[in-house]
This record gives structure tokens, sequence and C-alpha cells, in this order.
């Protein structure tokens, strides 16, 4: 059986063929270690890799956590625009609980309609609660995501779109 090329997950120096790679393709909270360990993955299933097949798995490597990452994104985009379909629909409801917008009371339902909706987004225990008022009201979890994909079509598809696009390492 073929001896990996890394033996460990620990860090070792750059070498001059590493400094050529360049530095790992991270934004906001991505963790080097976390690519490391990527790549690690990856490399350690190679034998002898020679200084072309190390080039293509960097490219294989970060083409593959840009498209990790994108759909971390759509997933996001999902879940903010349920987020958003769930307050307008709590917001009509509790506003139709209260009376007209210019009460107190309805203003204050309100900002508990946003509060209940962040909730929704956060606290398993808190969904299931507005998840069954939902449904109550004619709203299955079905029904709130596929108000939500209509609600962000655009920016749904743009992200959907990054990540089952055939991605070329030169951006062309």
């Amino acid at each position: 059986m073929p001896k990996p090329v890394v033996k460990s997950s620990k860090l070792r120096p750059r070498s001059d063929l590493d400094r050529f790679l360049g530095d790992a393709p991270l934004v906001g909270d991505e963790k080097q270690e976390d690519y490391d360990a990527f790549y690690q993955a990856i490399v350690s299933t190679m034998t002898q890799p020679d200084v072309i097949n190390k080039l293509y798995l960097k490219d294989f490597v970060d083409l593959s956590w840009q498209i990790r990452r994108e759909r971390l994104i759509l997933a996001d985009i999902i879940r903010l625009h349920q987020k958003e379909v769930v307050f307008d629909l709590l917001k009509t409801a509790y506003s139709k609980l209260s009376g007209p917008i210019e009460s107190l009371k309805t203003v204050d339902r309100i900002l508990g309609a946003e509060r209940d909706a962040q909730r929704w987004l956060v606290d398993a225990a808190a969904r299931k609660a507005i998840d069954a008022d939902l449904q109550a009201r004619g709203y299955s979890p079905s029904k709130v995501l596929a108000l939500a994909h209509l609600k962000g079509a655009a920016e749904i598809g743009g992200a959907a779109d990054c990540v089952v696009r055939n991605p070329t390492i030169d951006g062309a």
C-alpha cells in the first residue's frame, strides 16, 4: 500500500512551493486550520505527487473551498428570507389581533413579531411553536420556504448560480 504524502495534520513550515501556490483563499470568519485540514485530507490520498499534481491539487482544493463557501452563503440567504416571510406573516396576524396601526398595542405587537421572527431563526423550541402557529393559519414550513424562495428569487438565484456554475481557475 502506498504511503500517504502527509503523515500528520500538524502544520509544517512553508516550502518554496507552498509560497508559490499562495495563501488559502479565506474570507470572513473562515479559519486557516479548517482549510489546512481540508487540504491535508485530500493530499493524504496522493502518493508521490509532483509539482504539477500539487498545482492541480491546490486549484482543486481552492475551488472546492469556494463551492463550500457559496453553499453556506446560499443557505444563509434562504434562511434570512424565511425569517422575513415569518416576520411578515406574524406581523399580519398580530396586527389583526390589535386593531389600527396607530394603536400603541399594535406597534408593540408588530415589534413582538420581529422578536418572534428572530427567535424562529435561532431557537429550535421557538421555531417549533411558531411553525405550529403558522401551520394553524395555513402556512406549513414548506409553504414558508416556498414563499421565501419567491421573495428572494433574485438573491437566491444568483447565489445558486454561483454554486452550480462550472468555475474556472482564471475566472474567465
